[in-house]
């Protein structure tokens, strides 16, 4: 990927995924629970370059062939994990969950829409990725993403960030959403 096309990338998903967060936090917080360090974008660029390149290396036969998306999601997920391009302001009591997790947030969603512009470019339309219910009863109950987000911070914190992992995650996500399109 060039920068140039990082760029695009960047302000058509990173940057409008980070305003719908922002909304929240205008809307409950008056806007100051986040910040958005887009000085951070060109790590996210050097993270992705750097990821890529090394499982390129390390672990394709080929390197003629090219890299599935599931592992190009999962690749620039992680590399949002690691540059940290939101700022959260944790002493401001209250705030949810996709506030306190906005990278993890902002990551996971930028991943799921690589998937899926890679997808829809495959069938030649529009595809959007279903998130698959939970069903775990009682109160405080979360949803798929917000457990998703919630590990995502745990393996950040115990520096336990598997591509390999994660792109076996979007592959799953991406048959859910076939099998649930065929019902």
């Amino acid at each position: 990927m060039t920068f140039s096309d990082f760029s695009a990338f960047s302000k058509q998903v990173i940057e409008k995924y980070y305003i719908e967060l922002k909304d929240i936090d205008e809307n409950d917080f008056n806007g100051d629970a986040l910040s958005f360090r887009k000085n951070r974008l060109k790590y996210v660029y050097y993270f992705y370059e750097s990821y890529r390149k090394d499982i390129r290396k390390l672990y394709m036969e080929h390197e003629s062939n090219p890299m599935d998306r599931h592992k190009i999601a999962s690749i620039m997920m992680v590399a949002i994990l690691k540059a940290k391009v939101v700022k959260v302001n944790r002493k401001i009591a209250g705030l949810p969950l996709q506030l306190l997790l906005a990278n993890e947030y902002l990551a996971f969603y930028c991943a799921l829409n690589i998937v899926e512009l890679y997808k829809a470019d495959l069938i030649g339309e529009k595809y959007s990725i279903v998130i698959p219910d939970t069903y775990i009863e009682g109160e405080g109950s979360m949803s798929y993403v917000e457990n998703t987000c919630k590990a995502l911070y745990y393996s950040k914190c115990f520096k336990l960030n598997d591509i390999f992992s994660y792109a076996n995650v979007f592959f799953m996500l991406e048959r859910y959403t076939d099998t649930y399109e065929e019902l």
